[in-house]
């Protein structure tokens, strides 16, 4: 992680209807395969304004129950966010026709911090969204409160 990605969690997921509109069709669009992306803010305590996909790197079978994302994409793209004045919230990736819970690889790769976002995705749409938050490195991680800024001007 890089000093542009920001581990002090705020207790809560506020994230803009435009972000959340964007994990949803992301996740849609590729049903039954897991999608991935990236939640971002202007600085701690802001609302996710924006969600960028990635490319799951998985492919076939595996791609239906697991994601990965290319590192070295990643940190070319975290270093043009960062000249966007952005800064990673978390990651997002959904759960095609399972529960909106961690998975042990999910807990596993969590950065204590970080928000991780799990959608839970099934051919008639969205079923549930529940975001995840590990207070420390050793520990489990808890679900978090998703609220929409539905007045995220104020943060800008």
């Amino acid at each position: 992680m890089s000093k542009r990605t920001s581990a002090v969690g705020t207790g809560e997921c506020l994230i803009t209807p435009e972000a959340l509109s964007g994990v949803f069709k992301h996740a849609i669009s590729v049903y039954p395969f897991e999608m991935c992306g990236v939640l971002l803010r202007k600085g701690v305590g802001s609302p996710v304004t924006e969600y960028r996909r990635m490319d799951n790197c998985e492919s076939g079978a595996e791609a239906m129950k697991s994601f990965t994302i290319d590192p070295l994409l990643f940190f070319r793209r975290e270093r043009e966010w960062a000249a966007e004045g952005l800064e990673v919230a978390g990651f997002c990736h959904s759960h095609p026709d399972a529960g909106a819970v961690t998975s042990s690889s999910d807990v596993a790769s969590m950065v204590p911090g970080l928000q991780y976002m799990i959608v839970s995705v099934s051919a008639e749409g969205i079923n549930e969204v529940r975001v995840w938050q590990k207070k420390s490195a050793g520990g489990e991680p808890v679900g978090i409160p998703v609220k929409v800024a539905d007045d995220f001007i104020n943060y800008i």
